[in-house]
């Protein structure tokens, strides 16, 4: 118990507050508009002046929701209670109009956006609240009393529960990221391990021939300088990109050379023009992941599709990739594992210093665009 209340407490604030805009001004007054009418207009209301101020009131605080949401909660059940408890004493009459239940928002913005501590002050001074309107009679019944604890806390098992979606699919999101980072880690590996072993033979050559030929000597040393640049580039390339943030798969990575197997057996139509002798190893396997990722998509997400088309250019110093199918139009989120597949290549593609769009095709079916530098570039 203690443990879980610790937890709590040491809860921050989610990362992602939302500022208060256009959108959230007009809310608020429009929630104020509907309590100021409501408390303007309600027959037999006693102490009207009370409630309309009392409704403005409200109305401001659920405006400052997002800016102090333990402030604004406490401020308007706290003033809330109190006037109930006044009115209940000196007998009056007083009910507060119906659509002052528009407060109960006040709860759901606590849990949503504040933090472990602020939630666990507001609701325990709202529980100690109760307590005093108990004991003052206020709560005649305890009927009474569980049905209002029950309105109180469902807005805020619903700001829980949006709080806790939220992290969860920001930690998926994160998870994926870091899987790409991952597989680049990995490929960085394979390529330094092909071309220190080249140059660990060639040396090897080159020291053997030294005496007999040094122009041959000479050659394998110019051969030894190409691969070693070659090494340090992509290097630089992918350590640059990772730096900001380790089950390994130890089957050679897929790159270029095998996009046509992977189109062929899947029955698509492949068009690749241009030169891509100079394309690095990280942009050929993440042009090979793109071209899969959406044919498995295609495959199993589009309806209706009869071909897919991939289109690979190579031009000035970028390749460019266009994989297009002509099923029916799907949603952004109904491909790549409800769109983590295609944030994965949106992160790989910005960690090779590209560009990476996928969506709806205006001319029909689905269509994915990416564009990468054939040579290194750090990521952003």
């Amino acid at each position: 118990m203690f443990d879980a209340l610790a937890a709590l407490w040491s809860e921050p604030r989610p990362a992602d507050p939302p500022s208060p805009g256009t959108r959230d001004l007009l809310f608020g007054l429009a929630a104020m508009a509907v309590m100021v009418a409501d408390a303007a207009l309600q027959p037999g209301q006693v102490h009207r002046p009370l409630a309309v101020a009392l409704s403005i009131f409200v109305g401001v605080l659920i405006l400052l929701r997002l800016r102090w949401p333990l402030g604004a909660f406490l401020t308007a059940f706290g003033v809330g209670f109190s006037v109930e408890i006044v009115t209940t004493v000196q007998a009056t009459g007083w009910e507060a109009p119906p659509s002052h239940a528009l407060a109960l928002i006040l709860p759901f913005a606590l849990c949503r956006w504040g933090a472990g501590w602020q939630m666990a002050v507001g609701f325990g001074v709202l529980l100690g609240i109760f307590g005093l309107a108990a004991a003052l009679g206020d709560l005649r019944t305890p009927q009474e009393a569980i049905g209002s604890a029950v309105m109180l806390l469902f807005p805020a098992a619903l700001g829980s529960t949006a709080r806790f979606q939220s992290r969860s699919q920001a930690q998926a999101l994160g998870r994926v990221k870091l899987e790409e980072r991952e597989r680049l880690a990995r490929e960085l590996h394979d390529t330094v391990a092909h071309h220190v072993s080249a140059i660990a033979i060639q040396a090897q050559a080159g020291r053997a021939v030294a005496d007999r030929s040094p122009e041959r000597a000479l050659a394998t040393l110019e051969v030894i300088e190409g691969a070693a640049k070659k090494t340090l580039e992509e290097m630089r390339d992918i350590v640059g990109a990772l730096r900001s943030d380790g089950e390994h798969d130890l089957a050679p990575q897929k790159g270029l050379s095998d996009l046509p197997q992977l189109v062929a057996e899947a029955g698509a139509e492949l068009s690749m023009e241009g030169d891509f002798s100079d394309l690095r190893p990280a942009a050929g396997s993440a042009i090979y992941r793109m071209v899969q990722e959406a044919i498995t998509n295609a495959e199993r997400n589009a309806r209706n599709k009869t071909k897919v088309w991939v289109d690979l250019r190579g031009d000035g110093s970028a390749v460019t990739l266009r994989v297009r199918d002509d099923g029916d139009p799907t949603p952004v989120g109904a491909r790549g594992r409800r769109g983590f597949g295609l944030l994965g290549l949106a992160e790989r593609a910005a960690l090779l210093g590209g560009r990476f769009e996928a969506g709806p095709d205006p001319a029909g079916g689905w269509c994915l665009e990416a564009e990468l530098p054939r040579t290194g570039q750090r990521g952003t």
